[in-house]
């Protein structure tokens, strides 16, 4: 099966067989991997959005910082002293600006988040509590239903015993007659 048909396959609304469901699953697990997976165009683009994050840009900076330092460290003392006696000497400000401000990003996008999320939940409190209303409502709608036909069959019930003895009464009273006669 080629990916065209795979595609047409899977996005038509025809159900599929179990059998066939398998077959179009392994294909489509290729055809996924071939196009993100192993594409480096993909791969490529993705990595291009990260790097524009705020926080990888951070860690880039300060991984620089830390190179710099332990590199040029490394060239000026190679030949003066022993590598047990190097001392690196790192901008630790530096470090700490970059840092502080990649927290406080990610603090300013966590407080985003957790507004968006209790704004869905209160959507979903407000759909919940909809939603039982809606069924309580519908409930009791079925119960009063059911409970008006139980008083129409016992009414109707009622007659038909009211028949029935009136009917049984008129043979007992016919038997008797009979048997005075």
């Amino acid at each position: 099966m080629s990916d065209q048909e795979l595609l047409e396959a899977s996005d038509s609304n025809v159900t599929v067989s179990n059998k066939n469901a398998t077959e179009l699953l392994r294909p489509l697990s290729e055809y996924a991997s071939s196009k993100w997976l192993k594409n480096q165009d993909f791969s490529n683009g993705i990595e291009s959005i990260m790097n524009e994050e705020v926080v990888v840009k951070g860690i880039k900076e300060m991984l620089l910082l830390i190179k710099d330092a332990s590199t040029s460290k490394d060239n000026e003392s190679s030949t003066e002293l022993p590598s047990e006696e190097i001392i690196y000497n790192f901008d630790w400000n530096a470090i700490y600006e970059i840092s502080s401000k990649m927290i406080e990003e990610y603090s300013k996008q966590i407080d985003t988040i957790f507004k968006e999320l209790e704004n869905v939940n209160k959507k979903l409190g407000y759909w919940q509590e909809a939603g039982f209303s809606f069924d309580a409502h519908r409930g009791l709608k079925i119960i009063n239903n059911h409970e008006e036909w139980m008083k129409q069959k016992e009414k109707y019930l009622s007659y038909r015993q009211q028949q029935l003895d009136s009917t049984v009464k008129e043979i007992a009273d016919s038997v008797g007659r009979l048997e005075k006669e």
